[in-house]
């Protein structure tokens, strides 16, 4: 029985490996993880940095279309590359999260009353922004938003209650602003 052990790990650990098509992980799944992080310095021992000026306009734009119910240009803020070729989203702790088609955001627009609420300054081509009134569990939405190719697009939406996604904002930078369109 005791040869046996060595032989059961091995085979464990094979059949956690899983096969090359599967996608990396998402960012949702990096904000779940970053939520219970060690928190930085408080927000008094570290100077908040500006936005630069095309995050603050490609916040601007993405907030204006939240408002406005315009999911034609939600949808071309969206990055196609390798595996995420739709809308990446989940809730807040409850893994990976998964990709839908780009026209649920025309509903999930059109049901719920979307409004930018605080964001992070932009650090290394990467920010956040909090957002309230979407129609799905928890009501609030942290989106995730990087720079592709020197240009701003949404990597993902994290659903979850007001508390935890502001929290989990806080992990990326200590001192949120206040979105003020």
């Amino acid at each position: 029985m005791l040869r046996r052990v060595p032989a059961l790990i091995l085979l464990a650990c094979v059949a956690g490996c899983g096969s090359s098509a599967t996608p990396p992980p998402s960012p949702t799944a990096r904000v779940a993880v970053a939520a219970t992080a060690t928190p930085r310095a408080a927000p008094s021992q570290t100077a908040a940095p500006a936005a630069s000026a095309p995050y603050r306009a490609f916040l601007s734009t993405l907030c204006t279309a939240f408002a406005t119910r315009d999911a034609t240009a939600v949808q071309g803020a969206l990055p196609y590359y390798q595996y995420n070729n739709g809308v990446r989203y989940g809730w807040l702790g409850d893994g990976e999260g998964q990709t839908a088609d780009p026209s649920i955001l025309t509903s999930w627009l059109n049901q719920g009353t979307i409004r930018c609420k605080d964001f992070t300054p932009d650090m290394d081509g990467h920010g956040t922004l909090l957002a309230a009134g979407w129609p799905l569990r928890g009501g609030w939405n942290l989106i995730e938003m990087d720079t592709y190719g020197g240009v701003w697009k949404i990597n993902d939406f994290t659903f979850g209650d007001q508390p935890t996604l502001f929290a989990a904002m806080q992990q990326a930078y200590p001192s949120p602003e206040v979105y003020r369109g």
